[in-house]
Order: C-alpha cells, then sequence, then structure tokens
C-alpha cells in the first residue's frame, strides 16, 4: 500500500455520502459545550416557524452547500444550506443581509446564527427567518466561557482532585477557576 497522508476530521465527515450517516462522530462534535450553551433551537425549529413568530432564535451548524447569485437586475444574492444534529436548513440573504453575511458562506465553515422568526415584508401571512448576526463558532468557542466552576462536598476531596494540573492547561490564563466546597450538606451555603 502506498504511503498516503490521513484525511483530516473534515474529510472523513464529507464521505457520509457513502453510508449517509456520519460513522466517527459529527463535525459539531468539538463545539458541543458551546452548542449547549449559547443555542436554543436548532435547523429543524426553522421548518415550522409558526410556533416562534417575533422571538429570536439561535443555531449553530456547519454550512455545507453555498450559491453565490446575481438576480436579474444585477443585485447580488446568496443561498446556503446549514446542518445540525437534527438535519439540516436553507436560508436565503438578499440585498444588506447578503453584503454583510457574505464572507461567513462557504463550505465547512462552522457558524452561530441569531436570527428572528417574522412576517415576509408585504406578505403577513408567509413566515421567513431573518438573520441577525452570524458569527464564528470558534472564535464563540474562544471567548464563551469566563470562569470554570466545580461544586463539591469536603468529603469528595482528596489529592487527586486537589491536582488540577491537567485542567488548568485546557483553559485560558484569564479564565478564572473558582471552586465551592460544601462544608456540612445540610445546608446550601458553600465555601469558596
Amino acid at each position: 500500500m502506498p504511503n498516503v497522508e490521513a484525511w483530516g476530521t473534515l474529510e472523513q465527515f464529507k464521505r457520509k455520502e457513502v453510508v449517509g450517516f456520519y460513522i466517527s462522530g459529527h463535525p459539531l462534535d468539538s463545539f458541543k459545550r458551546v452548542k449547549k450553551a449559547k443555542c436554543k433551537n436548532t435547523t429543524a425549529d426553522v421548518s415550522d416557524l409558526a410556533p416562534w413568530v417575533n422571538k429570536e432564535l439561535t443555531l449553530a451548524g456547519i454550512i455545507t452547500v453555498v450559491e453565490n447569485r446575481t438576480s436579474k437586475n444585477g443585485n447580488p444574492w446568496g443561498k446556503f444550506i446549514l446542518e445540525d444534529y437534527s438535519g439540516s436548513a436553507e436560508f436565503t440573504l438578499f440585498g444588506n443581509d447578503y453584503v454583510n453575511f457574505r464572507n461567513y458562506l462557504d463550505p465547512n465553515q462552522f457558524v452561530f446564527i441569531r436570527g428572528k422568526a417574522q412576517a415576509r415584508y408585504g406578505q403577513p401571512d408567509n413566515l421567513e427567518f431573518k438573520i441577525q448576526k452570524i458569527e464564528l463558532l470558534s472564535e464563540m468557542k474562544n471567548n464563551a466561557f469566563t470562569h470554570l466552576q466545580f461544586i463539591m462536598k469536603v468529603t469528595d476531596l482528596n489529592e487527586t482532585m486537589l491536582k488540577m494540573d491537567d485542567l488548568l492547561k485546557i483553559t485560558k490564563p484569564e479564565t478564572a477557576l473558582m471552586i465551592f466546597v460544601i462544608t456540612d450538606p445540610t445546608k446550601t451555603q458553600a465555601y469558596v
């Protein structure tokens, strides 16, 4: 067998078309904590916007397909598909929205999207998901958590738990570490 370079994570995930599902995980797995902390919704929620009218929705996923187009009058617009654990949804951007967000529209881009379910302009019976903000998930992951908090009983403390070197190595230097020790299980107070 020839010596070849191993596929990267995204390349492995791209191969899902062979069996129809991801075998080795999901591309979003490395953003699970950020998604859980920051996202209230999934792409499945976008398929039926009626319960979400005039409410904010937050989504996170990987952009899988992008189409950049030009209208008959020469205006640029685009559409993209966002995939998450629940499935996928297609989004279309026109006018200033397209101009403001087109830099995020790259296949295999991990993004966080904040938007609102609302009636289309001039069509009160037709709902749309209006994107208000797009951010890179990698940037959110780097800035999402400002502190790390542990709550434990004094009886659970041992020498191993007090050596948290490995845990501290994975946090940023500016991340605060807060350890709460409960000394009396009948009381809800903890000592820092």
